[in-house]
């Protein structure tokens, strides 16, 4: 049973989006001392068409709070996205490996979610829903509470969102430490600058699918 707020976005088959983790802690020094104290992480996401949004973890007494924000999709389509088991290398998409799945359980996540437990630890989508698109470009949003994930294990792997019919459309492809006064949904909202991203191979051949 899926606990989410979804609202509209879909995506082209073509958009190639970013994500970009961030652990909250006082500095990045610090942060990159503790990484086993890191309490959120947040990621942020810019596309081409105009794709933007967020991505945001943080420890609650239930599990982790992660929350999607997706605005600007033009195709009416369910988008899944998991945590994958490596950053991108060179922008590749294709190089951030298959799910983390280091408990090597079943995919698709069986019973629809219900039991967490049994999903792997990367299939976001599956233990919380997929990104639901209208294709008016309008903004969708996933919130669920994740009783698996924990968040200093998550931090230097790659999220990928993918399409219907389970291509990489976008993908983590640098991961990068913010202080904790950087990380909110406003800042990570408009900081759309990035550098270029190419994806090598637009049908990956590692998918864990």
């Amino acid at each position: 049973m899926y606990h989410q707020v979804s609202k509209a976005t879909n995506g082209l088959a073509l958009a190639f989006l970013v994500f970009v983790l961030a652990c909250g802690t006082m500095s990045p020094r610090a942060e990159a001392q503790q990484v086993g104290g890191c309490q959120s992480a947040a990621a942020r996401l810019v596309g081409m068409y105009g794709i933007t949004g967020t991505a945001y973890f943080r420890n609650t007494p239930g599990g982790v709070a992660v929350n999607l924000v997706v605005d600007g999709f033009a195709r009416q389509e369910n988008h899944p996205f998991h945590i994958h088991a490596s950053a991108a290398i060179n922008n590749n998409c294709a190089s951030t490996g298959g799910h983390f799945n280091p408990n090597r359980a079943p995919f698709p996540c069986p019973g629809n979610g219900n039991n967490q437990a049994a999903c792997e630890v990367g299939d976001l989508s599956g233990k919380g829903g997929p990104l639901r698109a209208r294709g008016d470009r309008s903004t969708t949003t996933v919130q669920y509470v994740d009783r698996v994930i924990n968040i200093p294990e998550i931090l230097n792997r790659g999220v990928v969102v993918h399409d219907s019919q389970g291509q990489r459309i976008a993908c983590a492809i640098r991961m990068m430490f913010l202080s904790a006064s950087r990380i909110s949904t406003s800042y990570l909202r408009h900081q759309t600058t990035a550098e270029p991203l190419t994806i090598a191979n637009r049908t990956p051949t590692q998918l864990s699918f």
